[in-house]
């Protein structure tokens, strides 16, 4: 029978290892968190993917709507998103004719200059 030397591959030694780890990681965002590190990396957060917080979410129990497939849910998320596109749609026409507006008052159209144009004379045949 041979004696097991210890080494790198050991269990003990990887426990131990891991103990060593953890006892050098400043706090944490699992359990026992603080709440400001809670907030500051779950609430509090810029974005998500380049997309807002509230958005993402909001996206997510969108999807999770549509797999439930529950047909008055899926009535109020067709309504949410009509008057949704309706306000865009209406803020975008607003934006617009505000712009519009904006043109007309700074850059009036000039009336393109005309030369006097001469009289008709039949003797001479065509006009100018």
């Amino acid at each position: 029978m041979t004696s097991r030397q210890p080494g790198p591959d050991d269990a003990e030694t990887i426990q131990r290892r891991i103990r060593q780890a953890r006892e050098h990681v400043p706090g944490g965002r699992g359990p026992g968190a603080s709440p400001l590190q809670t907030s500051r990396w779950m609430r509090e957060r810029p974005s998500l993917g380049g997309e807002p917080p509230a958005a993402s979410r909001e996206k997510t129990a969108e999807q999770a709507l549509l797999a439930r497939g529950d047909p008055a849910d899926l009535q109020r998320l067709i309504a949410r998103r009509s008057a949704r596109l309706a306000l865009t749609l209406a803020g975008a026409g607003i934006t617009l004719t505000v712009q519009a507006a904006a043109r007309r008052t700074h850059h009036p159209r000039q009336q393109p200059s005309r030369a006097p144009r001469a009289a008709h004379d039949p003797r001479r045949g065509l006009s100018p």
